[in-house]
């Protein structure tokens, strides 16, 4: 294992470690955000890195010479899957809290309107959520409808990483 791949694992496992502390130690909603916005920062580095080594393979094979920009080493194949499963485990963890936080989540039950309160049952809105399935049991009220999106959006970055990973993998394969 190279020190560049140690340090996303180690990135990786820091974000899922906190996301998921903050479930369970009742972080403040503000932590969570913060969160959020590190992976999402992060992901967005791994992304811009890796059209740059697309483009900088496609200038190598027309013969052009490479770019001169800022680069950040991409873990290696295997260790990049090691990373996608901490990173969806920390969206899903980041986003669960947030709901909970915020009471943005809300059930029906007997005929009555509650809010989410219940920790399993936010890291399932929050699962059901980032991927797109959305059963209908939970709602989002209006404050929630805006934690809704904003983990959407970190959803499909986080899509935009995972691509690229599994397809890098696939190719490998002798």
């Amino acid at each position: 294992m190279d020190v560049e791949d140690k340090w996303h694992l180690g990135i990786g496992f820091v974000l899922a470690g906190a996301s998921i502390t903050s479930i369970f130690q009742d972080w403040n909603i503000c932590i969570s955000i913060f969160l959020a916005f590190a992976l999402c920062v992060y992901l967005s580095i791994l992304i811009i890195e890796c059209a740059r080594k697309s483009t900088e393979y496609a200038r190598k094979i027309n013969g052009l010479q490479k770019s001169n920009f800022f680069r950040v080493v991409l873990p290696n194949r295997t260790w990049a899957l090691l990373l996608v499963v901490f990173l969806v485990i920390a969206n899903v963890s980041i986003f669960a809290n947030i709901y909970i936080q915020s009471k943005g989540v809300e059930y029906k039950e007997a005929g009555l309107t509650n809010i989410m309160t219940d920790k399993m049952d936010s890291v399932y809105f929050s699962a059901v959520t980032v991927t797109t399935l959305g059963s209908g049991d939970f709602t989002p009220n209006k404050e929630g409808r805006i934690y809704v999106l904003l983990h959407l959006a970190s959803g499909l970055i986080l899509l935009f990483y995972v691509i690229p990973v599994i397809a890098s993998r696939i190719s490998s394969w002798q």
